[in-house]
């Protein structure tokens, strides 16, 4: 597995997302281990947290535990502890996704 090929700062934004817009990771890894931060926005509110993941392959990774403002992807604020969670962060040309599925 190279070093660590999660590492960095990740943005996602649609074609008319102004900045404020994207949604974001922001990841250190360590062997298997990603830790870092999340943010998006939905429906005029902003959401943002920290994450936990396991390397599996070079390119992919299960987010394992996550805490945030709730919403769609925690229930747990970061200050109560962690949601467990089984999702995934895969790359594909030099892109983060962070979707169940193929697409």
């Amino acid at each position: 597995m190279p070093a660590s090929p999660f590492a960095g700062s990740w943005e996602s934004c649609g074609p008319n997302d102004t900045a404020d817009l994207c949604s974001r990771y922001l990841l250190l890894q360590r062997g298997k281990r990603i830790c870092g931060t999340w943010s998006y926005v939905a429906s005029y509110k902003s959401y943002d947290g920290r994450v936990v993941a396991e390397a599996v392959s070079p390119v992919e990774a299960r987010r394992i535990r996550i805490c945030g403002r709730q919403g769609s992807e925690t229930r747990t604020e970061c200050e109560d502890g962690w949601d467990t969670i089984d999702r995934p962060l895969r790359l594909c040309d030099g892109k983060l996704g962070d979707l169940d599925g193929k697409g």
